[in-house]
Order: structure tokens, then sequence, then C-alpha cells
């Protein structure tokens, strides 16, 4: 763990307090100091497109963690209910509390196999259960809740009450973010700004990420004719109005065969993974650098932790 005023010196190490008997950690998301983790081997799933997951029943039952590193403790999510043979195409992943119900949840969603498509292609309905730290159980979202995209499996975003993932829209034909709003238990999207994703651009990669309690989007793209790294940074200034998007940043950066957004910090600072190197860029003072240590592709990640005490309570936080 670092500090975010300073990354050169870790601060903390913290061993992980659990093992699995795959002897594989996988972070999914995080939120208020809070990791959910898993021991699924498919991690590289969105990460590598060279990569051909096995569609499996089996992969449902993925053991999943929380824990929080500040006060030691960490609990193991209860199994799902069984899906008979219906065949998983992939898991989502959210997490965030519900300050209306002073609860944290887990958000699960899971993607079916269309064997006429070949892929998933938004006619299956998906399945979303909905886990309660207070209750200490999964349960399903009522029937009339409906999933509106595909979400992918990135890293999420907590903004207003809501969990956000980087998704698709087959009703849009098009990228858009998807949004779970915790309190109310319902699904929703917001589009991209127009602008935002330029057809000259190659090699793009991009995440939803949080800029001082603001929505935002980060493009990382190759363009063209100069073949230069530009990072872009998009934040939404009015929550939930297309037209407030405003690109707030345009920042070059080093070259490399694999770069990924990893976030920003609260102090403004921009992280990206280079070939398995940390970068930073500060947006307030524009100096960066590239720090000592370092990750394997596909596997490293960043993510920012908030002290608090979820976890330690036994029942409301």
């Amino acid at each position: 763990m670092f500090c975010y005023t300073n990354f050169a010196t870790a601060y903390a190490v913290c061993p992980i307090p659990f093992r699995t008997v795959t002897n594989h950690y996988r972070v999914l998301c995080s939120c208020n100091g809070v990791l959910c983790m898993s021991n699924s081997p498919i991690d590289t799933y969105f990460m590598c497109s060279s990569y051909d997951p096995p569609i499996n029943d089996n992969l449902i039952c993925i053991t999943v963690y929380l824990w929080n590193p500040t006060v030691r403790k960490f609990k193991i999510l209860p199994p799902y209910t069984p899906l008979g043979n219906k065949k998983l195409m992939s898991n989502t992943f959210g997490v965030g509390p519900d300050h209306r119900d002073h609860d944290f949840l887990v958000i699960k969603i899971i993607y079916f196999y269309d064997e006429y498509a070949g892929t998933y292609n938004g006619r299956r309905r998906p399945l979303t259960m909905v886990y309660s730290l207070n209750n200490k159980s999964w349960s399903s979202v009522a029937e009339s809740v409906v999933v509106p995209c595909f979400a992918y499996d990135y890293p999420t975003a907590f903004v207003n009450g809501a969990i956000h993932w980087k998704a698709f829209s087959f009703a849009l034909n098009e990228p858009v973010i998807m949004y779970f709003n915790t309190a109310e238990r319902v699904f929703g999207e917001i589009r991209f700004p127009d602008n935002s994703f330029d057809p000259h651009m190659n090699r793009v990669h991009s995440r939803v990420a949080v800029f001082n309690g603001l929505l935002a989007f980060i493009v990382i793209s190759t363009l063209h004719p100069a073949y230069r790294e530009v990072c872009d940074i998009w934040v939404m200034n009015e929550y939930g109005v297309v037209e407030s998007w405003t690109q707030r940043f345009a920042i070059p950066i080093p070259v490399a065969w694999f770069e990924r957004p990893l976030g920003i910090t609260k102090n403004n600072q921009l992280l990206v993974d280079l070939d398995g190197k940390l970068f930073w860029y500060d947006l307030d003072s524009h100096h960066c650098g590239i720090l000592g240590y370092h990750g394997v592709q596909c596997s490293f990640d960043v993510e920012t932790l908030t002290e608090s005490l979820y976890l330690l309570k036994p029942s409301r936080q």
C-alpha cells in the first residue's frame, strides 16, 4: 500500500489473509476501502484479446471475498443459486454503499451464452444478484428491473450513489456507461460525448473513473499520423446531463507496447500501466514519472483505498 501523497515508498505491506484453492487472486473492484476479490482464473478475459476463455457452468461458482485492509477483516461470501444448464458468458461485479439503508452491496451481473448467435447478443436476459452485508445473503433484483447493456468486466466508479461500468448498448449500438443505483436498485445508462472517440484513433484503451467527485472517462489512444500516445480525460460536470461532458485534459504519455488507464488519485494524479510499470502524471503541476516497482502485464492493478470501518461491525455499518 502506498500513500497517495508519496509514491516513492510503501507505507504498509498487507499480506492477503485468505488462501484460495487455485492459488490465484483477482481484484474485481473496490469502493470505500473494501476490496472485492475472487479466486477466478479468468482475469485476462477482457484484458488480453488473444485469450479465449472456456464457457463453463462451474465458473459461476467462483469464491468471492470482501477484504478491508484498514481493519484487517475479510468475509467469504456465500455461493450463488445454481443456474441449471444455462451456459455462462461472463460475470461482472460492482460494490458500493447503500446510504439510504446504511448497507454495503455487492452486485453480480451474469450474462448468458447464446448458442444460436455463438456469443452474448443481448437477447437472453441477464441475471442480477445483490449481496447485502446487513442481511448476509444474496437476492435477485425485481423482475421489472432491466439490465440495459453488456457491462465490461472493467474497474468501476462509484459516483452519485451509483456503481458505473463501461458498457455496450445493443439498443443504441454504441459504447455507453451503465450504472446501478444502490438505493433504488435500478439500472440506467449514460451516453458518451459524440467526439470522445476520434475516428482516427488506434489501440483505444479506456475506463470510467472519478475526478474531484465527478464522473470521468479516461481514453488512451495512438493518434495518426503522429503515432503518439495521448490520454484524454473527460469529466461530466452535471451528473446525467450528456451535454455537460467536458474534455479537461489531453496528456501525452510515453509510447509503450501495452498501456492501460488505472484511475485518478484524490490529489489529482493520473495513473497508467505502461508495460507493467506504473506511470503517474500530476494533473496540477504537470510533473510525471515512472515508479520503480512493477508488475506482470494483465495481472498488475491499482486500487484507491479510503479508510473505513466496513466489515468491522457485525451488522449495520
